[in-house]
């Protein structure tokens, strides 16, 4: 038994071995997104919406990411639902105290483009009919703002996942970002990527690539 579990165990090894030497499969899009969290797919929702060809790695064997590890926690500023039950809040008392925790150190043109674009992602959720506790307050903000989802992260990744599935987009699981093509002139023309479960390799030429890969 055991010298055909090592059989076994040498054919696998043989196996992957050749595949790693293999010529990658060639793939196009106009864009390559990885990593399939929260901001992965809604970048892949967003740009599908625009005309364009979308191509979605993850080198889990399920979407989710880091989002659905996390507590599930999501400030609202800005949107319909804080305009009518926490009207005495606003996008700049939110920059003022996001400021004041950083010691003035946060880059303003990431904090404008967050800001700006927080009430808009929780009235999504709110529109999707997810159900939210709160607000509760959080140390660094002045104004009780911070909300969680009854159901947790599942049900915000389920909601995010059902509009993903009918974007078009093409999601390959399993398969992991391992460099970035590049040009002579440093521009990134692609991802070049393998199968996790068989080390197949991928070069996917795109036009442009966005890294969703910033998690825990």
């Amino acid at each position: 038994a055991d010298a055909c579990n090592d059989m076994d165990a040498l054919t696998k090894h043989f196996e992957e071995e050749s595949l790693a030497d293999a010529e990658p499969i060639e793939k196009e899009a106009d864009i390559v997104v990885v990593g399939a969290g929260g901001s992965g797919m809604f970048a892949a929702i967003s740009a599908s919406k625009s005309g364009k060809s979308v191509i979605v790695l993850e080198k889990m064997a399920t979407v989710g990411g880091a989002t659905a590890i996390s507590g599930g926690t999501l400030v609202d500023t800005g949107s319909d639902f804080q305009k009518e039950n926490n009207p005495s809040d606003s996008t700049e008392i939110l920059k003022q105290d996001l400021l004041a925790a950083g010691h003035n150190y946060s880059d303003p043109e990431v904090l404008d483009l967050w800001m700006n674009n927080v009430g808009e992602t929780f009235q999504y959720f709110i529109d999707k009919g997810i159900e939210f506790n709160g607000p509760r307050h959080l140390a660094e903000h002045t104004v009780d703002r911070a909300y969680n989802a009854v159901d947790g992260t599942p049900a915000l990744i389920s909601a995010i996942k059902g509009d993903f599935d009918n974007s078009g987009a093409e999601l390959m699981l399993n398969t992991k970002a391992d460099k970035l093509i590049q040009s002579e002139d440093g521009t990134v023309t692609g991802v070049m990527a393998y199968d996790t479960t068989n080390q197949q390799k991928y070069e996917i030429k795109a036009d442009a690539v966005i890294l969703a890969t910033g998690g825990y």
